[in-house]
């Protein structure tokens, strides 16, 4: 673990196996941080904001620019990290670490724009003053989806900001999370400012972080269950909360990993077996694949399913596995409504060539990002975040430092 400037191991001297994905064995051991780690992380993180958010805006810059350049300077080195340990293809991997050191750039750039005003008052002898000011300690979790950009979309405005922050990866890709860590140890930010707990029980971690009073923001990304009890303990402090072919990720030509563990891969297949036992249609797919060695990773078959129904599971249910559902409508009307239908609202997609339809669809989808003839409509410099029960706030461009920042208001009498 990476706590006030040092690598560390556990105070109980536990530790936790990572694996890989598509062969199932172990890469690397890690540290099992428990409630005492976290807790002197927050003590190194506390003991360094003070003059962390009082160093100049340009000093925060530099480090972030610094740790841009060192990120695509060990690009290679990191995607090959990623794909042993969270299974995706070594392209697509390349294109996260590109995609997450640009959170890097964009930041370094925005921490010179965090800009106070002056506001007129009614009165003559008054005048009023506005500073942005850092709102302290960050607590973060990010999950094994993006197990890089997502730590970078994190640190990167907390520290423009003025933050220090204290972060725990997902407990299935925490390598990922490390050879970040050790970018920015490389580029010399000081001791405290940046410090990371690994666990493989996340639970004493996140009740930590969400009830120490140190900790002013927590930012967490992952399941909603997860985020609505995150954010119900921490609203009791009133912290702030932002919510093909198969195979080795290494091997030419594999466009689809494995899936991150066993329970992801017991997960997709009983949403699949669910919805044909309720009446969809298997078109391809619907099975775990052991063929050709696979039998020893955690690989489904890319999956199509014909006439899903609101009764199954798949309908409602986040997947994150290979399979399309696919639900047939009537009219513009119809499919609007029944993409609505639902609790989240992180992404929605739309395939047409007509422009009208584009933009009805755009207006009328309850959902945060929209992609319009786009499987990817993400950049540092576009606001990221969902609706309904997705998400507060934003990640990403101008909204994201603002997650990070306090608005202070002076009255003068003059």
């Amino acid at each position: 673990m990476y706590v006030n400037g040092n690598w560390v191991n556990a105070v109980s001297g536990k530790s936790f196996q990572s694996y890989n994905p598509a062969s199932g064995e172990p890469i690397g051991q890690v540290p099992a941080g428990e409630r005492i780690d976290t807790i002197m992380a927050i003590d190194a993180a506390s003991a360094a904001f003070p003059v962390w958010s009082s160093q100049t805006a340009y000093l925060r810059s530099e480090f972030l620019y610094k740790a841009h350049a060192l990120m695509l300077h060990d690009l290679k080195r990191l995607a090959a990290i990623m794909t042993e340990e969270q299974g995706k293809p070594i392209q697509a991997a390349r294109n996260e670490v590109k995609y997450g050191a640009d959170f890097l750039l964009w930041y370094a750039e925005e921490a010179k724009r965090v800009y106070g005003k002056t506001i007129h008052s009614a009165r003559v002898d008054q005048r009023f003053i506005v500073l942005r000011q850092p709102v302290g300690v960050v607590g973060a979790i990010t999950p094994w989806n993006y197990p890089i950009s997502m730590i970078t979309r994190k640190v990167a405005p907390a520290l423009a900001a003025g933050c220090t922050i204290v972060l725990k990866p997902a407990e299935a890709t925490p390598l990922c999370a490390r050879a970040i860590f050790d970018v920015f140890d490389k580029v010399g930010i000081p001791a405290g400012v940046v410090n990371l707990i690994t666990a493989s029980d996340p639970q004493p971690i996140g009740e930590v972080l969400v009830s120490d009073p140190r900790v002013r923001k927590l930012t967490f990304t992952g399941s909603t269950e997860v985020g609505k009890m995150l954010a119900g303990k921490a609203a009791t402090q009133l912290k702030r909360v932002s919510l093909l072919k198969s195979g080795s990720g290494f091997e030419a030509g594999v466009r689809i990993g494995p899936l991150v563990n066993k329970e992801a891969l017991e997960k997709v297949d009983y949403q699949v077996q669910d919805a044909i036992l309720k009446g969809a249609a298997l078109v391809t797919g619907g099975r775990r694949l052991t063929e050709d060695g696979l039998d020893k990773g955690c690989f489904y078959a890319p999956t199509i399913l014909n006439n899903v129904d609101t009764s199954m599971k798949i309908y409602r249910e986040e997947t994150f596995g290979p399979v399309v559902p696919i639900i047939p409508y009537r009219n513009e009307d119809n499919i609007l409504d029944m993409a609505n239908d639902t609790n989240y609202g992180l992404a929605a997609y739309v395939y047409t060539l007509d422009l009208k339809k584009a933009l009805k669809m755009f207006e009328g989808l309850d959902f945060g990002i929209i992609g319009i003839n786009d499987i990817n409509p993400t950049s540092a410099a576009a606001p990221f975040g969902g609706m309904k029960e997705s998400g507060l706030g934003r990640e990403g461009a101008d909204d994201g430092i603002n997650e990070y920042l306090e608005t202070k208001l002076g009255g003068f009498s003059i």
